[in-house]
Parts: structure tokens; C-alpha cells; sequence
């Protein structure tokens, strides 16, 4: 897999093509429990980047996860989300940023 460098650092709310209603819908959240989730995800990417970037840089490293794991993430952060009176909001994001790790680990076979 061909990863193109971007200036873009952290594409997220959704970049443009990606479909997230399924996803949102399957929850029935609110905008601000979507836009909680959404920032989990920022604060795991950057998490996960610090445990491991595979010789990636930061803009690669989130391009590569968002276009192969964006909705498993989301998924993960609106129960998070959504659960928030029962996982904190940094050990909620501690284990999406090794949910990332793992799917990276995984998707380059490291």
C-alpha cells in the first residue's frame, strides 16, 4: 500500500468521501456525543502514533488509519462515548490509541 504524504495533519472531523452515517446512525448519538468521539479518536491517533509509527511520518501514519479503520474507530469511541459514566474519557482514548496499534500491526504485518 502507496501512502502519500499530506499537509493535511489530522483529517478529521471525516475527510471528504468517507461515509460515517451507518455508523452514527447504528448509535443513535447526538452531535455532541459524535463530536466527543471524534476528538477521542484525534487524542488516541496521536497516542498511537508516539507508541509506534512504523517508520511513518505523523501525516502518513493518520492517512494510513483513517482510510483503513476510520468507522472500527468510530464505532469503538461512540461506545466509549456513550459509556462515559463507566470508562474515563483518557483510559477510553488509551485503549483506541492500542486498538490502532493493533490494526496497524495487523494491516502492515509488523
Amino acid at each position: 500500500m502507496t501512502i502519500a504524504s499530506t499537509s493535511t495533519r489530522m483529517p478529521i472531523p471525516p475527510y471528504p468521501g468517507l461515509n460515517i452515517t451507518e455508523t452514527v446512525e447504528r448509535h443513535n448519538v447526538d452531535g455532541a456525543q459524535l463530536r466527543d468521539a471524534l476528538d477521542r479518536i484525534n487524542c488516541a491517533l496521536t497516542k498511537a502514533w508516539d507508541i509506534a509509527h512504523y517508520g511513518l511520518t505523523q501525516e502518513q501514519y493518520t492517512q494510513l488509519v483513517c482510510h483503513c479503520f476510520y468507522n472500527t474507530l468510530l464505532d469503538d469511541a461512540l461506545v466509549h462515548t456513550i459509556h462515559a459514566t463507566t470508562i474515563s474519557r483518557t483510559r477510553g482514548i488509551t485503549c483506541l490509541a492500542f486498538r490502532i496499534d493493533e490494526l496497524i500491526t495487523t494491516e502492515l504485518g509488523a
